[in-house]
């Protein structure tokens, strides 16, 4: 059986309530907020689009 690396894509979002004077300084402040790991699990959804595999050279010949 041969051994391939995975990546798995999912996209996600954190929703945040920001103060600011517009929608650009808006979007720079809240990029400096911590995650919300909780929020974000919550959050992803699948992205089968973006889904690889590589195939394990050593393992595969």
């Amino acid at each position: 059986m041969k051994q391939f690396n995975v990546n798995i894509y999912h996209s996600g979002f954190c929703n945040s309530t920001i103060e600011a004077n517009d929608e650009f300084e808006a979007v720079e402040l809240a990029r400096k907020l911590p995650i919300n790991n909780d929020e974000l699990m919550s959050n992803l959804e699948v992205w089968e689009e973006t889904d690889e595999a590589f195939g394990l050279n050593a393992q595969n010949q």
